[in-house]
């Protein structure tokens, strides 16, 4: 892998997209693996990166609170 391959996106809806398809990715494999809760999860993060990037990076708030670091 090219050190080009890990360049992050460039801006927020960029990286809204980035996270989408990295989402997708992994959805996949967790269903494909019987992860189903996991699956889901990511499903859930698609679904919100996709909608992030359709409608332009929110505004910091704009979406309501980020989820509290574990």
């Amino acid at each position: 892998m090219s050190s080009s391959d890990n360049k992050a996106p460039a801006g927020p809806t960029e990286t809204a997209q980035y996270i989408a398809k990295a989402s997708r990715e992994l959805r996949e494999m967790a269903a494909s693996s019987g992860l189903e809760f996991i699956a889901y999860l990511l499903a859930m993060a698609e679904e919100e990166s996709i909608k992030t990037a359709q409608d332009g990076a929110p505004a910091s708030g704009k979406r309501g609170r980020s989820p509290r670091a574990v």
